[in-house]
């Protein structure tokens, strides 16, 4: 990269430097002859691999970080994994591996680090914290993209002058504009590609990913019984999707923020070029003109919106009448109401032909003004400059009008673009406040030889009601081992929070609750028994049961390796071996 980047330096001094030797002012092959040693030498660099992407065993690691840095650019490194021929013959086990950076290890560390940052910041700031080097990258990136649309006026700028015989010029200049020209428009192209790049591989991802994984942790760290319907029906709002939608949103500002980086750099960049190119007294009239016409450009979208929310109003409003008639349609007839539901059906359907008529007619200004208002605008600043008495030439005027419209669209565009970062912090801050709720803690259960509960006083998780809820207090009882113990009472008056509280899934107010303490036994498919019951292992089957979208094998097994005599057994107890 460094070898590269001296090439191109050394290169374009090279080409700074015979232009100005007499010997080559007259001869351009002269020039390009000189220049090609160089020209062939950053080729070269730019065609040898920066690293070895093989590992230990055989594999490979994806070749972003290795491949050549032509191939980086261009967005040609995965060519041979994509090719459909190559995905056919290979196995899943061939294909290249991620980078350390973004292994399982790696991404581990970085959320829980990322969770401890949660204690004492907020999360847009954790996020702008763990994230401070992709987006310095992409801001560089785009205020180097806005810098660079410039290059294609300044470089048609001096063209203009070429052709107008302001500037003499040879055959070589003329060469040497031409193939600056096309450079400069493909330099943009090349910049805003890899500033996506940056914003999806390094940004949109991995924080999607990570507030995903804290949403979702989240989620199951909260209370899952609610105390009443109310709390039952808030709890269904919190679900994963829209806490994940949160997400998504909070995420969707840092994308925002570079491109309002790249506005303000373009805008103070047309601004400087204009000032130097024309004056500050035409610009600032320029600037005014264009500040003057922006609350009506604002006031027409403002008004196109409203039209186009009423007509979809009026049509929804239109199907519920259809929809209303043809369901009563053998009342209508009997009735004779066919005049007035014809009429009524004409009336609203009138109200949205006439809605459309208006959105036409304000979409039609809309497009005058946005067409030919800056045409007409930079007249003004253009008459302010030859008033002042400077020659208008072509390569002013026409640079002046092209650096003109540029002006105007920043200064539309930049007020709008706050709006989604503005939307996005309070997203995050509403993601925030939904990962500080308080957690289900952990119940401490007492070492016992039995199941018990010493005067205990138990109730359900509730954060949300404010009402003193439901709750058993003053229990005693002790379930024998290996004995069966049946729990008998009216509906509601608590079988189903016992349960709970011995499950560890209630809230112990106080008391003790004594629970054998299992042995510690890593189950896996190679000291898989026939007998699973463990001594003080505890299971708790829910009155609501739980099936996957599967067969019943599969709901059976949950995962586990099928044992032939265990599955009867389970069959044989669930009475499902008719079935």
């Amino acid at each position: 990269m460094d070898a590269a980047a001296s090439t191109v330096l050394l290169l374009g001094l090279e080409v700074i430097r015979c232009s100005q030797e007499p010997e080559f002012s007259g001869s351009s092959w002269l020039l390009f002859v000189k220049i090609l040693p160089s020209l062939l030498l950053f080729v070269l660099f730019l065609s040898i691999p920066r690293g070895n992407g093989d590992l230990q065993g055989g594999l490979s690691v994806d070749r972003q970080n290795t491949a050549p840095l032509i191939e980086a650019l261009t967005f040609l490194w995965p060519r041979k994994v994509f090719k459909l021929d190559t995905l056919r013959r290979e196995v899943v086990g061939a294909l290249p591996v991620l980078p350390t950076s973004l292994r399982t290890e790696k991404l581990t560390e970085s959320h829980r680090r990322f969770a401890r940052g949660l204690d004492s910041h907020k999360l847009g700031f954790v996020l702008i914290r763990e994230y401070l080097g992709p987006l310095t990258l992409q801001w560089s990136l785009a205020i180097l993209n806005a810098l660079a649309l410039l290059g294609p006026k300044l470089v048609t700028y001096r063209l203009l002058q070429h052709l107008s015989g302001e500037r003499e010029a040879g055959n070589r200049d003329s060469l040497f504009l031409a193939l600056l020209l096309g450079g400069s428009k493909f330099l943009p192209v090349l910049i805003n590609a890899w500033i996506r790049w940056i914003g999806t591989s390094m940004i949109d991802i991995p924080m999607q990913n990570t507030l995903s994984a804290l949403t979702y942790q989240k989620i199951l760290s909260l209370p899952a019984i609610a105390a009443n319907a109310e709390d039952k029906q808030a709890q269904r709002k919190e679900t994963w999707l829209q806490m994940d939608g949160l997400g998504l949103r909070a995420c969707y500002w840092f994308s925002a923020c570079h491109v309002v980086v790249g506005l303000l750099t373009q805008l103070i960049a047309t601004t400087a070029v204009l000032v130097a190119l024309v004056g500050w007294k035409s610009v600032a009239v320029a600037i005014a003109a264009v500040l003057l016409i922006a609350p009506v450009t604002a006031s027409m979208v403002e008004r196109w919106t409203a039209l186009l929310i009423t007509n979809w109003k009026s049509g929804r409003e239109r199907s519920a009448v259809l929809h209303k008639a043809l369901l009563a349609i053998r009342q209508i007839k009997l009735s004779a109401a066919e005049p007035f539901w014809k009429q009524k059906i004409y009336n609203i359907r009138d109200k949205e032909v006439q809605g459309y008529n208006d959105i036409a007619r304000l979409r039609f200004w809309m497009v005058m003004v946005e067409n030919i208002g800056p045409d007409i605008l930079s007249g003004v600043p253009i008459y302010v400059y030859a008033w002042q008495g400077h020659a208008l030439t072509a390569s002013v005027a026409f640079t002046f009008i092209s650096l003109f419209k540029e002006l105007q669209s920043n200064l539309v565009d930049i007020p709008g673009r706050f709006s989604p970062i503005r939307t996005g912090w309070a997203t995050a801050g509403e993601l925030d406040a939904f990962l500080r709720k308080e957690e289900i803690r952990e119940p401490q259960f007492v070492s016992s030889n039995a199941l018990s509960l010493r005067d205990a006083a138990v109730t359900w998780h509730s954060e949300l009601s404010k009402k003193a809820t439901f709750q058993l207090q003053s229990l005693e009882a002790e379930f024998p081992t290996g004995e069966l113990s049946m729990i008998a009472g009216k509906t509601g008056c608590g079988k189903s929070l016992l349960l709970s509280a011995l499950a560890g899934e209630a809230k112990i107010l106080s008391g003790d609750i004594c629970r054998p303490q299992p042995p510690k036994v890593k189950h896996s498919e190679k000291n898989l028994a026939l007998n699973w019951m463990k001594p003080g292992t505890l299971a708790f089957v829910s009155q609501t049961p739980w099936i996957d979208n599967a067969s019943i094998q599969d709901n059976i097994l949950f995962g586990l390796p099928l044992v032939e005599e265990r599955y009867a057994r389970a069959l044989y107890c669930c009475a499902l071996e008719k079935d």
